[in-house]
Order: C-alpha cells, then structure tokens, then sequence
C-alpha cells in the first residue's frame, strides 16, 4: 500500500513558517498584551514613586521597587519594538503575497 509521510519530512520543505493573516493576528495579539504590561508597568512606578496617600512610608514611594519596575519596563519596551517590527514584516510580506497571487492570475 501508499506510504503517507508528513510534510516535515519531505525532502522539499522550507523551513520557513508559513505566512498568513492568522500570523498577523497573533503578532498584533503578542504586541496589544505587551503594551498591556507596559502601561500596567507604568501605572506601578507612578504609584511606587509617589508612595500614595494611604501609604505608611509617609509617601516617600519605593526606591529598590521604582528602579526594578524601570528596569522591567525597559526590556518590555525592547521586546515591544522588536513585535512591533517583526507584526510590520509580516503584513508586509503578507501584502505582497497577495498582491502577487492577483497578479499570477491574469
């Protein structure tokens, strides 16, 4: 009988992902979850840098706490440039795909 072998197996298949809409979306998932963390991020130091009105430190705020929420809210800003440009790849590789499918056509 046929021998039925998966596509990874094939001697043919690129290594390259497939680029599709539903990449785009789960990028610009990855990116609205990032910017997400960083507003939360953000809204930590605030209130860790003024202390609050009901805080017991006599709103002095929190210095260790406010310099690791900076340091966070740094590398969450690199891993949201990196999304961001690798979301803008993608819908521009995905354009042109489709852009020149319609034009195989005719």
């Amino acid at each position: 009988p046929y021998q039925f072998s998966s596509p990874a197996s094939t001697s043919n298949a690129s290594s390259k992902p497939t680029i599709s809409r539903e990449a785009i979306q789960r990028k610009a998932d990855v990116v609205a979850a990032l910017k997400g963390q960083l507003s939360r991020l953000a809204e930590s130091e605030r209130r860790n840098a003024a202390g609050g009105a009901g805080s017991s430190n006599g709103g002095g705020g929190d210095a260790a706490m406010v310099t690791a929420v900076r340091r966070k809210a740094e590398e969450v800003r690199a891993q949201l440039a990196a999304a961001e440009a690798d979301h803008a790849r993608l819908t521009s590789e995905v354009k042109y795909k489709e852009v020149s499918k319609k034009s195989f056509k005719f």
